[in-house]
C-alpha cells in the first residue's frame, strides 16, 4: 500500500492520507487495512483515531474522497482522457460523470451511509451539497481532475466527493461503478460544468443547471435508494434487503435521539 501525499488538515488532530490507486478490489481491501492500521497504531500511544464524518460538531468533517479513471489494460491507456476536448475528458468519461451524477442521490446511501454523514454534507463545507460537476470544483459532487501537461495525461480522473469513512469501500466502489457503466451504456451527459460554487448561486441559475441539492438526511437518501432500479439490480433481492433494513433501523434509532448522542454514538465506531 503506498502512500503518494499527506496533508495536516484543517481540523483539530484531522490528517489526511492519499493511498495510491490500484484496482478496485484491491483499493477496497487497502481502505479497510488502512483504516485498522490507524486505529491500532494510534491505540498503542494511548490516542483514539475516530474515522466518523462528523465527530466534532464545530470541526470540519472527514471525508473519504474517491478517485476514478477507466483504463485499457492492453494498451496502458486512461479511456479518460481526450486531448481534443477543452476539458480534456473523453466521451466516455462525460457519460461515466453523467451516470454518477443521475444516480447521486441513491449513490448517498451507499457512500455516505450513516446519520452522522449529513451532518458534513453541508453547503460551504469543501463536501459538496449540491449534483454538479467541474473541473478542479471542490465542491461539485464530481471534480475533474486535469493533468497539467501532456507528460501527466494518465493522472486525469474523476474524484468523487460526497463519500466518508462510514461507507463500506466494497459496496461504495461497486455502487460508483455501476452508476457509470450505466452513463455509458445510456450515454448521459452531466450538464454544463460549474466553475463555481454551486452554494453561491441563486436558487433559479441552480434550476437552468439542474443542479439540486442533495438528500439531507439518511432517510432521504434511502428513499431515494429504493426507487432507483439500478441499485435494486446490482445489488441482487438479498443484499438489498439486507442493506435498506440496517440503515432504515439506524435512521429510526437515531431519529429518536439528540445530536449529542448521534455524535457520541458515531464518533468511534468508525
Amino acid at each position: 500500500m503506498e502512500v503518494q501525499f499527506y496533508y495536516p488538515e484543517s481540523g483539530p488532530g484531522q490528517h489526511e492520507i492519499s493511498i495510491k490507486n490500484t484496482d478496485p478490489l484491491t483499493a477496497a481491501d487497502n481502505q479497510i487495512l488502512y483504516r485498522e492500521t490507524v486505529r491500532n497504531i494510534a491505540e498503542r500511544h494511548w490516542l483514539k483515531a475516530s474515522f466518523a464524518p462528523k465527530p466534532i460538531k464545530d470541526a470540519p468533517g472527514n471525508g473519504c474522497h474517491i478517485h476514478l479513471s477507466l483504463w485499457d489494460e492492453k494498451n496502458k491507456t486512461n479511456l479518460f482522457y481526450n486531448a481534443e476536448d477543452k476539458h480534456l475528458l473523453s466521451s466516455l468519461g462525460y457519460n461515466f460523470t453523467g451516470g454518477i451524477l443521475k444516480h447521486t442521490p441513491a449513490l448517498l446511501a451507499v457512500t455516505a451511509p450513516s446519520v452522522n454523514s449529513y451532518r458534513r454534507l453541508k453547503p460551504f463545507c469543501w463536501s459538496s451539497a449540491f449534483t454538479c460537476w467541474g473541473p478542479e470544483n471542490r465542491e461539485a459532487t464530481v471534480r475533474l481532475i486535469q493533468p497539467v501537461d501532456e507528460s501527466e495525461k494518465s493522472g486525469i480522473n474523476l474524484e468523487y466527493k460526497p463519500a466518508d469513512p462510514s461507507m463500506n469501500p466494497y459496496l461504495a466502489l461497486g455502487s460508483l461503478i455501476a452508476a457509470g457503466l450505466d452513463g455509458i451504456k445510456n450515454q448521459i451527459l452531466p450538464g454544463k460544468p460549474v466553475l463555481c460554487d454551486p452554494a453561491t448561486l441563486s436558487d433559479e441559475q441552480r434550476r437552468n443547471l439542474n443542479i439540486k441539492r442533495y438528500p439531507e438526511t439518511l432517510s432521504e437518501s434511502l428513499d431515494e435508494f429504493e426507487k432507483d432500479e439500478l441499485f435494486k439490480t446490482a445489488f441482487g433481492d438479498d443484499l438489498f434487503k439486507v442493506f435498506t433494513a440496517g440503515r432504515r433501523s439506524e435512521a429510526e434509532l437515531f431519529s429518536q435521539k439528540d445530536d449529542d448522542f448521534e455524535i457520541a454514538n458515531h464518533k468511534f465506531i468508525y
